[in-house]
């Protein structure tokens, strides 16, 4: 009697541990599918320019740099890289180092000269320099008595244009200038000749890697096994039970990687 108890006791934990380890096995399945969407969603998520000196910034997810440097072209303090007319007023830009239009622009990064030469107007510091989150505009500002002049230089990348061009555009609202300079440096890595950078490699051969598995899943699917409608989603069962298996995951580990009763009681 006791031979056979101790069988039965060799059978419920056969049972026990074969159905534990067939349940770790699929949690693990369902941990890898995790991260390989981490990986779709970092690809697919628009990265973050982020600021490293006035006329620099670096996309947070390694994929580039956007750099004006090359484009400071003039030695002369006293001749911007770039001047542009609109109006009545004409608009001097350094990107990246200061110049000076007297009587009152003194080391700036944007001045605005009346066409008669007789006022300047600072309308932009180098320090206040701030590039938005996509790396598409460059925003300076300038305190002149009590009023805040700010320009708005919209980067336009070309990769064509390896002579840049700045135009203006219009001043709105009152004491807002914009500037538009188009350039291949305005394009990611436009003037540095980086190249790919490794996350722009993985998200390119992880968006192969999906495009692959689909077509010839549903190629399969549709031409081997005469599959119709939904079923020709490759592994449609396991996506549309993928939600539950992440509950069933996330519980496994919040219960300290520990069967529940039901396992318990097999």
């Amino acid at each position: 009697m006791s031979v056979m108890n101790d069988m039965q006791n060799s059978a419920r934990f056969a049972k026990r541990r074969c159905c534990n380890l067939a349940r770790i096995m699929e949690f693990k399945f369902v941990f890898l599918v995790i991260a390989l969407l981490q990986v779709l969603l970092h690809c697919a998520g628009a990265a973050t320019c982020v600021k490293q000196d006035s006329c620099t910034c670096k996309f947070d997810d390694g994929s580039g740099v956007i750099s004006l440097s090359t484009l400071n072209t003039s030695t002369n303090p006293d001749v911007p890289s770039f001047s542009v007319t609109l109006g009545n007023y004409k608009y001097g830009y350094n990107p990246c180092s200061n110049f000076s239009w007297l009587p009152t622009c003194n080391g700036v990064a944007v001045c605005q000269k009346s066409t008669n030469g007789q006022e300047t107007f600072d309308v932009g510091d180098q320090k206040t320099a701030l590039f938005n989150d996509a790396g598409t505009q460059i925003t300076y500002q300038a305190v002149v008595g009590v009023v805040t002049k700010t320009t708005i230089v919209t980067l336009q990348c070309d990769t064509s244009a390896s002579t840049a061009v700045l135009t203006a555009t219009k001043e709105d609202p009152q004491n807002t200038y914009h500037l538009n300079l188009r350039s291949n440096c305005a394009c990611k890595n436009g003037c540095l000749g980086g190249g790919l950078s490794p996350g722009s490699v993985l998200c390119i051969i992880f968006s192969v890697v999906v495009i692959l598995y689909l077509v010839a899943g549903v190629l399969f699917l549709k031409f081997v096994r005469g599959a119709e409608g939904k079923e020709l989603i490759p592994n449609y069962e396991f996506w549309k039970d993928l939600p539950h298996l992440i509950k069933d995951g996330v519980l496994f580990l919040a219960g300290g990687c520990k069967s529940d009763s039901n396992y318990e009681q097999i």
